[in-house]
């Protein structure tokens, strides 16, 4: 490990970040999931090395809390010595079904290896900003709209479109291109970012440059449809597909445990990570799928998109972060037990303080962690409201069913207004 530890980095295994738990460990995985034993395995890990908390996050990484610099050391070794594969280098997200989804234009799979092996070789990598991402999307029942990147490649039925994030919640997307093309013309728009220096983004660069590389390009807004993970879905080879949500996007080392030996029971053949915090369980057939959903259910996963704590976005909080002013997760517990979300029709935002990790793109108000209490803001980011912070649920909640309000509004004004 011979990267600083650095709070705002992107954690790795190689270079873990310090929250206020400890160091966290963000873990990528090449194949894209994990086989029963080895999601027990990890689980294992997390308990011996660190505080037995993991993260399922929106992009579909998991995230291993409450390690030391020693124990971080180890849980390395560990990991290279149980033989799991880990990413490196810049963030490529391909779709969480490639392969299996018949419905899907392209394989993603094939096309973020040959753009890692590529960045590898010309050292871009090591040139990138930390947070630089590249999203390959095959399109299917399981698409990553809402997953942000810099550079995103879509599939359709006649190849690749590439699209590059603009400053303005925009993008620039050029006309269809095969593999090649498309793969051509990705790299070299990264190749353009790390030439702008080690902070830079997809946003940075001028429309000349992007002309260049994309041709003529169209400008839009990608809608950011709420991804919906928590489904069942019919796969290749008689195969089925099954969504399960870690609660807030945490769960204990025992519960992941206990769903892996679930999951050995039934017959599970591996846990795919996806976007949304969930982990999609690739099954034999649907008889599996039923049961597995049904034995996560039992150990407080969550099966259903109604599911109301799939309506409130969470950050670590207090105790898990330094920053965080309140305990986000337990305010969030306490809102999902309430009547106010269950009458919302969008979603809400719980954050420990003014950073605002986690912000959803689309919902009607936030509780913003403070020193002196926390404030209730609007989709526009203006504060609307406090309350203190022994009362922060219940007077959120307070405010919330007096408003009465359909969060769908707030989240589409959000959007109009650009921010």
């Amino acid at each position: 490990m011979n990267a600083p530890l650095r709070r705002n980095a992107c954690p790795s295994l190689a270079a873990p970040m310090p929250t206020g738990d400890g160091l966290l460990a963000r873990l990528s995985f090449v194949s894209g999931g994990l086989s029963p034993d080895n999601l027990a395995l990890v689980a294992a890990l997390a308990e011996r090395h660190g505080n037995g908390l993991l993260e399922v996050t929106r992009r579909g990484s998991l995230q291993i809390r409450g390690l030391t610099a020693a124990s971080a050391e180890r849980l390395s070794a560990d990991v290279a010595a149980a033989g799991l594969d880990i990413r490196t280098g810049t963030a490529i997200d391909a779709s969480a079904l490639s392969g299996l989804d018949p419905a899907c234009a392209g394989d993603p799979r094939r096309l973020a290896e040959r753009l890692g092996a590529a960045l590898d070789r010309q050292g871009l990598s090591l040139r990138l900003a930390p947070k630089v991402s590249v999203v390959i999307d095959g399109g299917g029942c399981l698409t990553m709209d809402e997953v942000l990147a810099d550079i995103r490649l879509v599939a359709s039925a006649n190849g690749w479109t590439v699209e590059v994030a603009r400053c303005d919640g925009q993008s620039s997307a050029g006309r269809v291109l095969d593999e090649a093309e498309a793969l051509g013309r990705a790299v070299a728009l990264l190749r353009a970012i790390a030439g702008l220096g080690r902070t830079a983004r997809a946003k940075n660069l001028p429309d000349a440059c992007v002309s260049a590389v994309l041709g003529n390009f169209s400008r839009n807004r990608r809608p950011r449809a709420a991804g919906q993970p928590l489904d069942t879905f019919e796969l290749r080879g008689g195969r089925s597909g099954v969504g399960i949500a870690l609660p807030f996007g945490m769960a204990p080392s025992s519960s992941l445990s206990a769903l892996a030996s679930a999951a050995r029971d039934e017959g599970i053949e591996e846990f795919r990570f996806a976007p949304g915090n969930a982990l999609i369980a690739i099954c034999r057939g649907s008889n599996g799928a039923r049961k597995i959903r049904d034995a996560a259910e039992r150990l407080g996963f969550v099966t259903d998109a109604g599911d109301p704590r799939r309506r409130i976005a969470v950050c670590a909080g207090a105790p898990a972060c330094a920053s965080g002013h309140v305990d986000a997760r337990e305010v969030a517990a306490k809102l999902a037990a309430g009547d106010a979300v269950k009458n919302l029709a969008g979603r809400l935002h719980v954050s420990g303080c003014a950073k605002k990790c986690a912000e959803p793109s689309l919902f009607a108000y936030a509780l913003v962690g403070r020193r002196d209490g926390a404030g209730i803001e609007d989709a526009g980011g203006r504060e609307i409201g406090f309350v203190t912070g022994e009362d922060a649920a219940a007077g959120f909640e307070r405010f919330l069913l007096a408003r009465g309000v359909d969060a769908d509004e707030g989240g589409r004004a959000r959007l109009e207004n650009g921010t």
